[in-house]
């Protein structure tokens, strides 16, 4: 089930990935070998954070309806425990990839964007399944961003790698995201 669950996920993601191998090669460029593993290593890590947060699904919406939506919690700071800080730690990889990545992703207030909108849609997602939608949730996995980020920054400073890329879309960290959670969603 758990690769069911993966391949899933990944068709819609690799179905762009080829168009994007497409367009290189159509272009005369050699396709960014290092640059794909990468891509994919993000969203090995997509797929992990869907199975720890439990992501609504169309079937869900569909059997449930509006079931769950009362099982929500938009007060801040109230389910501070293990979980809170176990959030943050969860999103600390986005953080640190998207950056390392998607050179457009190289300014804080970028990846903390995307890393907010990314834990919106799992919150709103979980509308529709049993977990419980929580404003807390939220706020720690912008917060785990922003540190994965400033991780990221000094590591850059520090040893002064990180990965070049000829890719100038600012879409594309979205679009996988995006891509990750459409195929989790409808074909699930």
């Amino acid at each position: 089930m758990e690769y069911v669950l993966g391949v899933l996920m990944y068709s819609p993601c690799i179905i762009y990935q080829l168009i994007l191998m497409h367009r290189y090669l159509k272009k005369g460029k050699q396709s960014p070998v290092i640059y794909f593993i990468w891509v994919n290593i993000f969203l090995l890590y997509l797929y992990m954070i869907f199975e720890v947060t439990g992501i609504g699904t169309l079937g869900e919406l569909i059997t449930n309806g509006t079931k769950y939506m009362s099982r929500s919690n938009f007060i801040p700071f109230d389910s501070v425990g293990i979980s809170f800080f176990l959030n943050i730690i969860m999103f600390m990889p986005f953080g640190f990839l998207v950056p390392f990545i998607w050179k457009e992703y190289r300014k804080i207030g970028k990846t903390a964007a995307v890393g907010a909108m990314f834990s919106i849609i799992i919150e709103v997602s979980q509308l529709f399944n049993y977990r419980v939608t929580d404003i807390d949730d939220l706020i720690t996995n912008t917060f785990g961003t922003i540190i994965g980020y400033l991780v990221w920054k000094t590591f850059v400073q520090v040893f002064g790698l990180h990965l070049k890329t000829e890719n100038k879309s600012k879409w594309e960290p979205i679009i996988y995201v995006v891509l990750a959670i459409t195929g989790m969603f409808i074909f699930l």
